[in-house]
């Protein structure tokens, strides 16, 4: 049986267009079977992987962080007719706190993790795996 958890977001009270939008996608499913993140239609989501710290990081682990997991977020996709609307965002939101409230460290393979939701959100820095050897290919 799939896990499916719900992440309810608060809706802003900002009256611009693009936060009336977003407004619009107030939930966001976590599909475990299929290792997504979704809206309630399923044609948003983050796609992800888990995998042990040992096969994303080439540096020695401590005791501590031998069992640790790492979740690869992949890629993120919007269909154009809700982009700019801060859906990608809040499908990120809800990952790094199901990656908070789990225990998973982060791995941004998806360019818009890392090149536009971290800088945006740098209160999630503190998930990221901060490794200058962490293995490519991944």
């Amino acid at each position: 049986m799939s896990a499916k958890k719900s992440f309810s977001q608060e809706k802003t009270s900002d009256s611009s267009a693009a936060a009336e939008g977003a407004a619009k996608v107030d939930e966001i499913i976590w599909d475990e079977e299929r290792h997504r993140f979704k809206t309630p239609d399923g044609k948003a989501y983050l796609r992800y992987a888990i995998k042990p710290l040992t096969h994303c990081s080439t540096t020695k682990q401590t005791e501590d962080e031998v069992d640790k997991q790492v979740m690869l977020m992949q890629h993120t996709f919007v269909p154009s007719v809700f982009r700019g609307q801060g859906v990608a965002a809040k499908l990120c939101v809800a990952a790094f706190q199901h990656c908070k409230d789990k225990g998973l460290l982060v791995l941004p393979v998806c360019t818009y993790i890392s090149d536009t939701f971290l800088p945006r959100n740098p209160q999630w820095e503190d998930l990221v795996l901060k490794d200058s050897n962490t293995k490519s290919g991944l």
